[in-house]
């Protein structure tokens, strides 16, 4: 369970849309952390800091950071159609797994929330003096991290979608899984003898599609010491509903 739990949250965090929904969540509490922290500002602060500015900043944040997104975002898919087109469309999901892209975009979008939701509180009045000052000093900030991430951000658009760049990815991702392999070709299992004809209950797959994974752990539980389990397939095979996926030794049907 936790074999499968780990692949799920690691299949996750390749998303797109999950870093950027981490920083948004992130940049709404941080905006709304003032509201917890202003009781432990000093009265006389406020006036020393110029915290009064704090509303002009967020405004510029909050314009700027909604056109850099859609910006980055249309660069983006224009960059990954070409690089898709012109080295190989398995390209186009690997290059969705970039951490520097996804990296950039979540920060500008969290950035927006926060300057949005900071905008909103002030307007309610909710921050008081002592809240603007904790609101200013967050987003001071906050301001770092854009800057960092827009110079980032700039030099990876430099390579972003060509033709080198992308084949380096490709290759990348191509060694790391032959590496694995040639680390356990048998996924922890015994190879079995070529001449050896599959005897047993067939489990067949339930739809069509590529293997991606194979619970090994989880299949020798099942197994026990009265069963034998033998694999038809390694993950990346082509799957079908009449194809089976492994063949069943010494286990009752329920199994």
């Amino acid at each position: 369970m936790l074999a499968r739990l780990g692949w799920v949250l690691r299949g996750l965090q390749r998303r797109l849309w999950f870093r950027a929904t981490l920083f948004s969540v992130a940049g709404v509490a941080t905006a709304l952390l003032a509201l917890l922290l202003r009781d432990h500002i000093p009265t006389s602060l406020p006036a020393k800091v110029g915290a009064d500015a704090v509303d002009k900043i967020l405004t510029i944040i909050a314009s700027s950071m909604l056109a850099v997104t859609t910006f980055s975002l249309s660069t983006m898919v224009t960059a990954y159609n070409a690089a898709a087109s012109s080295v190989t469309p398995r390209a186009y999901p690997l290059l969705l797994e970039d951490s520097t892209t996804q990296n950039a975009l979540a920060t500008f979008l969290g950035s927006f929330l926060f300057s949005l939701v900071g905008i909103i509180a002030l307007s309610t009045g909710l921050y008081g003096d002592n809240g603007r000052v904790v609101l200013f000093a967050v987003t001071l900030v906050v301001i770092l991290l854009i800057v960092f991430t827009l110079l980032r951000w700039i030099d990876h658009l430099s390579r972003l979608g060509q033709l080198d760049a992308t084949s380096d990815s490709i290759e990348d991702a191509a060694r790391h899984s032959l590496q694995r392999w040639l680390a356990q070709p048998y996924l922890g299992g015994v190879a079995a003898p070529v001449d050896e004809p599959a005897r047993g209950r067939p489990v067949m797959a339930d739809r069509t599609g590529y293997l991606q994974r194979v619970d090994m752990p989880l299949l020798a539980d099942l197994c026990g010491d009265q069963g034998r389990l033998r694999l038809a397939v390694l993950p990346g095979a082509f799957l079908d509903p009449a194809q089976p996926l492994l063949w069943v030794e010494g286990l009752p049907p329920e199994k």
